[in-house]
């Protein structure tokens, strides 16, 4: 990975990225979901996340999706486990571990841009008003940053009964502009 840019204050932007996870995580945590970076699977909205083996290559896992027997097999990253969750906070911490993600792939795979500064300014205001709320849904984002009418699915693939999956590459443009697109009202 190339190194990062400093950031003001002698901060270096992975060092940042990895304090606003922790407080995302720290979230998940008092939900009972797991906190360690990998892919999990679940048999359902009321299971626990079972961590995949990390000797499982990408073929492996996508032939566990493929081939559950029942269908009902969940898979996610971390990062997208709170996506579909009932409670909003765990909603809101999953959109902000995805949009670390997904800053930390586009900052090592090519040079700054003023995109990457303008999300990374977004994302720290953002966690600002995360940590500094009294309940981390009383932070005063946009209203419908993180919970637009669409799903937040980045990362996250369901197997249902057909065998459909969701595509992650899709989805996490799609994360991506719900959580940093400029209103203009």
């Amino acid at each position: 990975m190339q190194r990062m840019e400093q950031a003001a204050g002698g901060e270096d932007l992975e060092g940042l990225l990895q304090a606003i996870e922790k407080s995302a995580l720290r979230l998940y945590a008092q939900h009972g979901l797991p906190t360690v970076a990998g892919h999990y699977r679940s048999r359902g909205p009321d299971e626990a996340w079972v961590a995949l083996g990390a000797q499982l290559s990408a073929a492996e896992r996508w032939t566990m999706i493929h081939e559950s027997a029942d269908g009902e097999w969940r898979y996610a990253t971390l990062e997208a486990i709170g996506a579909r969750s009932e409670n909003a906070e765990v909603r809101q911490a999953s959109a902000i571990l995805c949009a670390c993600s997904g800053l930390r792939q586009r900052m090592s795979s090519h040079p700054s841009i003023a995109q990457d500064l303008a999300d990374s300014i977004r994302l720290g205001a953002a966690w600002r008003a995360f940590e500094t709320a009294a309940t981390p849904l009383e932070a005063s984002f946009p209203s419908d940053a993180f919970n637009r009418v669409e799903t937040v699915e980045a990362g996250l693939t369901h197997t249902g009964a057909a065998g459909a999956t969701a595509s992650s590459a899709e989805t996490s443009k799609s994360l991506h502009s719900r959580l940093f697109s400029t209103r203009s009202d």
